[in-house]
């Protein structure tokens, strides 16, 4: 984000709004891969949620299986990139939005 400075013509508007169009679509990508993960994880409390005694085999069983899935995508190397990259572009997608907005707020004033 660094690279990223006030706006200061239209050829360098057309620039960053360029730049946001090109990492919104890997941002949509990686956004969908993580509320898909995400949802897995409400399924599986729900599910966990359906088991009124808490101190019941299956409750556990079911409670053990959702931990080993945790572990699993925590220690997955892909899926900390994707996450590490989701919140990269995040911040760079946010930073050249703010940016882009302050210049066209100053071209109406």
């Amino acid at each position: 984000c660094r690279r990223y400075r006030p706006i200061n013509s239209k050829s360098q508007w057309d620039q960053y709004a360029n730049d946001f169009s090109k990492s919104y679509n890997e941002y949509l990508e990686l956004h969908n891969y993580i509320d898909s993960v995400a949802q897995s994880f409400k399924s599986f409390k729900m599910d966990l949620d359906t088991i009124s005694d808490r101190e019941s085999r299956e409750y556990k069983e079911k409670q053990e299986k959702i931990f080993r899935v945790y572990q699993d995508k925590i220690h997955d190397v892909e899926h900390v990139k994707k996450t590490e990259r989701h919140m990269y572009l995040e911040m760079k997608l946010n930073h050249i939005h703010d940016l882009i907005k302050q210049y066209e707020e100053s071209m109406t004033s």
